[in-house]
């Protein structure tokens, strides 16, 4: 590897040091606060599955400085929310949505967020992508952080990865590269361990077979990967399109992302008008610790004047979405 970096320029060498360096920097302190909660659970025989990019940099990686990481994605067992939410308070996290008692969050909530310092966490009842899968059923041991712990089998990884990324493409989030990083190096090491019919049953009955498809299609053609037609041919074909061309390179939809998220409040059917006022309530006013990290605030006994800059700039975003629509609409009836 040395070779390869001393062909690059001594400008493009020191940007990748300092790049390498400041990723290093952040996941130790995610590694950190993610070592103390692991043990703390083990200690009160509480199991939970790591998700994404905490299981993937040790484990798959193996190097923590080379994937980077927004925050920590865990499962736990809905039985073990309310234990986990209270270690969580004692190790000095702040929950973010202060745990309903109803448990309401359990059933309904893609996730529940805590953070500490500048570390987020999200803490998933269930993979809100597959509401019928259990996580638990194919889940194997592992150890992260020099703690045992659990991740998602190799099958339902496999899925959750794919879907994560589509969803964030579809519903106009920030679409990151490492994520189609992340699939190519998991199917570089794991393709020939996967049980394929499993995963096209899994995807056929969440309707997420033309996702899969495009994605392994994409995977081939621009990751050097190797998966054979009669694999991809598992998967119906229809008008998704998860190309890289098409994910980093499509007209957005400025306001997707505010009726996704309206969407998500307003789904599930048994929810109550003010479990979903709270839910409104708690993405627009979320806590301080939350409103210090996101706008970076510098003098903390300020951060509620912050409230009204985030205010505005949804109510700004969401306008200029809707002038932008007609546009958006236009380009995506001639895509069609």
């Amino acid at each position: 590897q040395s070779g390869k970096i001393d062909l690059l320029t001594k400008e493009s060498q020191l940007a990748l040091r300092k790049s390498y360096l400041a990723v290093l920097s952040k996941n130790m302190k995610i590694y950190g606060e993610l070592a103390k909660l692991l043990e703390r659970l083990n200690d009160e025989e509480i199991p939970v599955i790591v998700l994404k990019g905490a299981a993937l940099a040790e484990l798959l990686y193996e190097n923590i400085a080379i994937r980077p990481m927004q925050d920590i994605d865990l499962i736990a067992k809905s039985e073990d929310i309310k234990k986990i939410n209270d270690i969580l308070l004692e190790l000095n996290w702040e929950n973010q949505e202060h745990l309903s008692a109803s448990g309401f969050h359990e059933e309904f909530s893609k996730h529940i967020s805590y953070v500490t310092g500048r570390v987020l966490m999200e803490i998933h009842p269930k993979l809100y992508e597959f509401p019928k899968l259990d996580p638990w059923a194919n889940a194997v041991s592992a150890k992260i952080c020099s703690n045992n712990t659990f991740i998602l089998g190799k099958e339902d990884f496999f899925l959750h990865l794919c879907i994560h990324l589509e969803d964030h493409y579809r519903t106009g989030l920030e679409t990151n590269l490492i994520w189609y990083i992340d699939i190519a190096s998991f199917l570089q090491r794991y393709q020939n361990d996967i049980n394929w019919d499993y995963v096209a049953k899994i995807s056929s009955e969440s309707k997420f077979d033309g996702i899969i498809n495009s994605i392994l299609r994409e995977i081939n053609q621009s990751f050097n990967g190797s998966i054979p037609d009669h694999i991809i041919n598992k998967f119906d074909a229809d008008k998704s399109d998860l190309s890289i061309e098409k994910v980093f390179n499509h007209v957005s939809n400025p306001i997707k992302h505010f009726f996704a998220l309206m969407a998500e409040v307003s789904g599930p059917r048994n929810a109550t008008l003010k479990n979903r006022a709270f839910l409104i309530f708690k993405n627009i006013f979320p806590c301080k610790a939350y409103m210090i990290e996101k706008y970076e605030i510098k003098n903390e006994n300020l951060f509620y004047l912050y409230y009204f800059v985030r205010m505005f700039r949804g109510i700004k975003k969401f306008f200029i979405g809707l002038c932008h629509l007609s546009n958006y609409l236009s380009h995506k009836k001639l895509k069609s």
